[in-house]
């Protein structure tokens, strides 16, 4: 089957070489017709727009590196792409090392072979070796699921329960609207002066979910991760309680003209405060740090006595020893990819892009060997089956797995 996927790729480059001879043209159509799904993985391998793309998340920093890691991950018996390709041919020969990496590697692969799909965790099935990892069998990604916690103390496992009404609490009506979507409305004149209550809304590790809250505002919750909050916002503040991370899209808020400040406490004694504004927060414990960035409006970050207000662009960090500090022109980007259902780092070190992983899909990770000085920059879905996510960081020839069950172990190449 492997020799087939080389075979129907060498076809594709020689087709943008214009060099295909009659049978090969032949052999290609043929191919082509045989399904929609090969002829549409033809037009996106034709695209050069698509195809840059992928290439350039392993050469962002060293092209002349990236081609060459492309080029010996693919590892064929006769190469597809020139190590060293000159100046007149490296578009082309660009083209063709993202056709050979997309097409035998990472995961187009499945798409012409479904049959050789590896297993997933569940399956007992004998080992599966890609380049020098071996996988066991796959994982599925994280997917909506979440638990709700009300005021009484009663728990709703909001994956399981259908859409439509799902309590009234202190004059709020808590809907599930869709998949992964909880809506809290008022539905009494106004809420309780005196309402106390509070609810929680839980993500386990391999969960995401979204709530809107009852003054309009939107959150949405990255894997393991908890907001606490009050049924009801009734006084002259709106705070809630964040441990994960999270987004958030806050709707102003106003008693008497006077706008209602919007508050998130995280664990290390830190608090956003906001009064109409975009922004991300991310409070992992394994973290080290609390990250708030901010895209639209303003926030003021506050540790202890001390306290720093951010710019649209602008990223907080709060280290464990309270320190605060900004970094101006922050890739917003990268902070709030999980929510676009994406993976992206910015010279991230091994560790922390094993740390997101293991958070989404629910799994151990263990290393073995020097792993200090392992960067990666680049993006990548976080809606396929891990072993696709850990192929591409094996591209890099910087790192290899081992996935068994539940876990993960990464090891230098």
């Amino acid at each position: 089957m492997q020799e087939k996927v080389d075979y129907i790729s060498s076809l594709v480059i020689k087709y943008l070489r214009e060099t295909l001879t009659d049978a090969e043209r032949q052999a290609l159509d043929q191919w082509r017709s045989e399904s929609e799904i090969n002829q549409r993985k033809f037009e996106e391998l034709t695209n050069e727009a698509i195809v840059s793309e992928r290439v350039n998340m392993f050469t962002r920093y060293d092209q002349e590196a990236g081609w060459r890691k492309v080029a010996i991950a693919v590892d064929v018996e006769t190469p597809l792409v020139s190590v060293k390709p000159q100046a007149g041919y490296r578009k082309l020969y660009a083209i063709a090392a993202a056709i050979a990496l997309l097409l035998a590697v990472s995961g187009w692969y499945f798409f012409l072979h479904s049959s050789s799909s590896i297993p997933s965790a569940t399956a007992s099935t004998p080992e599966v070796k890609h380049g020098k990892s071996v996988y066991k069998n796959d994982i599925q990604p994280g997917s909506n699921k979440a638990r709700l916690t009300l005021a009484d103390g009663s728990e709703i496992v909001l994956n399981d329960a259908g859409e439509g009404l799902l309590s009234e609490q202190e004059g709020i009506a808590i809907r599930k609207t869709g998949n992964g979507k909880l809506e809290y409305k008022y539905v009494a004149a106004s809420a309780s002066s005196d309402a106390k209550g509070f609810n929680s809304l839980k993500t386990p590790a391999g969960g995401q979910f979204h709530v809107k809250l009852p003054d309009g505002s939107m959150v949405w919750l990255n894997a393991a991760t908890v907001i606490r909050f009050p049924v009801a916002f009734t006084g002259n503040n709106r705070v809630i309680e964040l441990t994960g991370e999270a987004y958030f899209e806050v709707a102003s808020q106003k008693i008497d003209g006077h706008k209602v400040p919007f508050k998130v406490k995280v664990g290390n004694n830190s608090a956003v405060e906001v009064l109409g504004t975009h922004f991300n927060v991310s409070s992992y414990g394994d973290e080290g740090s609390v990250k708030t960035t901010l895209l639209e409006g303003a926030v003021k970050i506050t540790q202890n006595n001390k306290s720093s207000i951010l710019k649209p662009g602008q990223q907080a960090e709060v280290n464990k020893s309270g320190e605060i500090k900004v970094s101006k022109e922050q890739d917003t980007d990268e902070a709030v990819a999980w929510k676009k259902g994406e993976f992206r780092f910015e010279k991230a070190d091994i560790k922390e892009i094993m740390r997101q992983i293991a958070r989404w899909y629910d799994v151990d990770v263990a290393f073995e060997g020097d792993m200090n000085n392992v960067h990666f920059s680049g993006s990548m879905s976080r809606n396929i089956n891990v072993t696709k996510v850990l192929d591409m960081l094996q591209l890099t020839g910087e790192v290899r797995f081992v996935v068994e069950g539940r876990k993960i172990t990464v090891m230098p190449y």
